[in-house]
């Protein structure tokens, strides 16, 4: 496969694995998100619906961003870029355990032992989701700036990639309606800045 492939490979999968995030954005509102919710709800399909499109998007955007940095390498603080790119790589990874739980574990607690729903939380399962919501913001903040000096991409590409990533963070404490707006509020910020630069590959 060609490198002009591999891009388009890479470039196909910024558009779409967005998209999958603004509908796991969209499956929320028909869902308790919140771990606090009775058990029965981490069985219900809504919730498996909900949980499972998230692990597909955010899996999937890993692969394209070796697209998104490479159409950044080129500029005057790709280092910042790179740095800033394996970051918001790393909070998809740590992302995916808590997402693969909340899909296959949290359903089996909810079956056998309900009580001890809560207690899992207590342990080092909450370090996954707060380190990835961290490392998103810090990555994100990195690529901003260097999109904004080097003008490799437009800046609203970096821009909306740190508002989203500030949405994420302020979610943390949000519940219901308002958990599921401030989400669909971050995938769709994600899904511009990624899908424009995404778009630029499957043209070439």
């Amino acid at each position: 496969m060609s490198t002009a492939s591999l891009q388009r490979f890479s470039g196909f999968f910024l558009i779409v694995a967005p998209i999958i995030g603004v509908f796991s954005a969209f499956a929320s509102f028909f869902t308790d998100t919140s771990l606090d919710a009775p058990a029965s709800n981490f069985q219900e399909t809504s919730w498996i619906v909900y949980n499972s499109l998230l692990f597909l998007g955010g899996g999937l955007l890993t692969f394209g961003l070796p697209a998104f940095y490479i159409k950044h390498l080129s500029g005057s603080h790709a280092k910042l870029s790179l740095i800033g790119t394996f970051l918001y790589a790393l909070s998809l990874l740590l992302a995916l355990p808590m997402a693969g739980f909340l899909i296959s574990i949290l359903p089996y607690l909810a079956d056998t032992a309900p009580d001890a729903i809560h207690d899992s939380f207590g342990t080092n399962i909450a370090i996954f989701p707060l380190s990835s919501f961290l490392l998103q913001l810090i990555g994100s903040i990195l690529i901003c700036i260097a999109i904004t000096r080097s003008k490799t991409s437009p800046s609203y590409v970096g821009i909306l990639l740190l508002l989203a990533a500030v949405l994420n963070v302020c979610g943390i404490a949000a519940t219901g309606v308002t958990s599921s707006i401030i989400s669909l509020l971050s995938w769709i910020f994600i899904a511009i800045s990624f899908g424009s630069v995404g778009a630029k590959f499957m043209k070439s």
